[in-house]
């Protein structure tokens, strides 16, 4: 996601994924711009607040909020702005939280950007936060010696999903999941039948509602 905050000689941005795995480390860019969209060196401070969801429902088909857990910061640190940094959260519990960035223009006015995220492990058992569907794609790209892996999972207890595998309009395998709170660990090493590679579709009807979710995995 992208956020910015404006109505100042600057505009702060910063771009922080909806999801973000941390078992391992990754860089984030605070980007600060003038309003001729030039680049602008600036300092400024961030800070990492966990979430806590709100309107959670007995079904998690029902959107849920986020609100701040606390206002005392998990991680605070300062950067400089348009030069990468690199995070390491691992330390931290799976679930949402916001990351805060501020920095003052040249009037000495504040300016701040924030964006959400949901950190998780790939050693996670359920989803972090209640999701009617949970997948992450951790490798798509597969040879003899790599296989492909990505994760599917919901919150919904007693679930029944539709996984279909097709290698063009071929079907390869079709099998029914039952899932219940939880999340599955798929592996697919590649297969000289895959030529460039497969499709993979799950499908999920809950409640009168249709989840779909799709991975292309290429050799």
């Amino acid at each position: 996601d992208v956020i910015s905050a404006g109505n100042r000689s600057l505009v702060l941005q910063m771009e922080l994924d909806k999801k973000t795995c941390k078992d391992r480390p990754f860089d984030i860019v605070f980007k600060a711009q003038n309003l001729n969209e030039q680049p602008v060196e600036v300092n400024g401070n961030y800070y990492l607040y966990p979430l806590e969801e709100t309107n959670v429902k007995e079904s998690s088909l029902k959107e849920t909020g986020f609100k701040k857990a606390s206002e005392n910061p998990v991680a605070t640190g300062t950067f400089t702005s348009n030069k990468e940094m690199t995070f390491n959260w691992g330390k931290f519990s799976s679930g949402p939280y916001v990351l805060k960035a501020t920095v003052k223009d040249n009037q000495g006015k504040e300016v701040t950007a924030e964006a959400n995220t949901i950190l998780f492990s790939s050693d996670d058992k359920r989803p972090p936060v209640q999701s009617a569907v949970w997948f992450y794609a951790e490798n798509t790209e597969f040879d003899t010696a790599h296989p492909a892996v990505f994760y599917f999972g919901t919150s919904e207890k007693d679930t029944y999903i539709m996984m279909n595998v097709f290698c063009g309009d071929k079907l390869l395998e079709s099998k029914a999941l039952n899932l219940s709170d939880t999340i599955v660990r798929f592996q697919y090493p590649y297969q000289e039948s895959y030529g460039n590679g497969i499709f993979v579709n799950f499908c999920m009807v809950r409640d009168g509602q249709v989840y779909q979710e799709q991975v292309r995995l290429t050799k």
